[in-house]
């Protein structure tokens, strides 16, 4: 393969003998030689004789054969995995008849396999090398990516805020609570047509107005097209925000806190309310409340939070007369006050 030439040796040569080798086809010029060895020798056709004195041997016929060619790097398609399928599967673009192809894998290391149809199934996920061989010649590598299986999504987390009937919420509204960025969030209603989709792209909220009395089921979806469990009213309330983990996809990491995030519900309330918080550092956190002159009335929590965990303490509006209040959520330095209206 990276030979042009080829050498010509005589078997079991004689001392004494002269070799001449003559090319026929095509046509070349004799060379001799003592030691039966003839190097450097083009591809085609010769005869080789043998001679001493004046007598030589008849002619046998040597061919030396053309260089072969070496093979093109190959080219291939990866079918990568899927939510459902946890390998690949990797196809050699026009694979050729007669080659015989090669995939080893190099991160992490990996046996070699081969192949003479150019398919390649049930690869894991990892960096390969692809080479194609034709007799002793083979190509460059070519280097194929398997991507990790896409992971799927947990389950949605949500809060309920209900309507009231002396406030501004006319209508119940569901939250998605450490929505994952580029996923996209589906929710149904039973004997509501059609459905809401929501896609979270890293900032603001994911809300949804819902119709009172109808349940409802809502799922996430991956970028990948990784679908979910659902959400539902059996299930909402014992769920929580996933601790963050190593995903394949960037679609499944949970959006870094950069504040304080809180939201309470119902609000207005005449009775308890329940009040959430997340911070974005571990640390202590202290919640508050207030009333619209600025004095302090209690304190609802005080005590460890852990970065990116949703916690939650409830307001006994019940025992408050009717009025605005502020609640305030401190850690690590950062403040976040919100408003919380009592209505009787």
């Amino acid at each position: 393969c990276t030979t042009a030439t080829g050498t010509v040796n005589v078997t079991n040569p004689v001392s004494g003998y002269t070799y001449t080798l003559t090319g026929t086809n095509p046509v070349r010029a004799a060379v001799t030689s003592t030691t039966g060895v003839f190097q450097n020798v083009a591809s085609g056709a010769y005869s080789l004789t043998a001679s001493q004195g004046t007598c030589s041997s008849p002619a046998s016929t040597v061919t030396v054969n053309a260089q072969p060619p070496t093979p093109p790097m190959p080219a291939a398609t990866v079918v990568q995995p899927t939510c459902t399928t946890a390998t690949g599967t990797v196809n050699v673009t026009n694979p050729v008849s007669g080659y015989t192809y090669t995939l080893t894998g190099t991160n992490p290391a990996r046996a070699a396999v081969t192949s003479t149809t150019g398919v390649f199934q049930n690869v894991a996920s990892g960096v390969y090398s692809l080479t194609a061989t034709l007799g002793s010649c083979t190509s460059l590598a070519a280097t194929v990516t398997v991507n990790s299986q896409p992971g799927t999504p947990p389950r949605p987390v949500v809060t309920i805020q209900e309507a009231t009937l002396c406030g501004t919420l006319t209508a119940p509204t569901l939250t998605v609570s450490c929505p994952l960025s580029g996923a996209t969030y589906t929710l149904t209603q039973t004997g509501v047509s059609g459905s809401q989709t929501r896609t979270y792209n890293g900032t603001g909220t994911v809300v949804f107005t819902v119709q009172a009395g109808k349940g409802f089921s809502i799922t996430v979806t991956s970028s990948a097209g990784c679908v979910s469990a659902a959400t539902d009213c059996n299930n909402y309330t014992t769920n929580s925000c996933p601790a963050p983990r190593a995903e394949s996809s960037a679609a499944l990491t949970p959006a870094p806190l950069q504040s304080i995030r809180t939201e309470a519900y119902p609000n207005p309330t005449g009775r308890d309310a329940t009040i959430n918080f997340t911070v974005p550092q571990s640390g202590h956190a202290v919640v508050e409340v207030y009333n619209a002159m600025g004095r302090h009335l209690m304190t609802l929590y005080d005590g460890p939070a852990q970065a990116g965990e949703n916690y939650s303490v409830v307001l006994k509006g019940g025992t408050l007369p009717s009025g605005t209040y502020f609640y305030k959520v401190s850690a690590n330095g950062q403040v976040k006050t919100n408003r919380l209206s009592v209505v009787k």
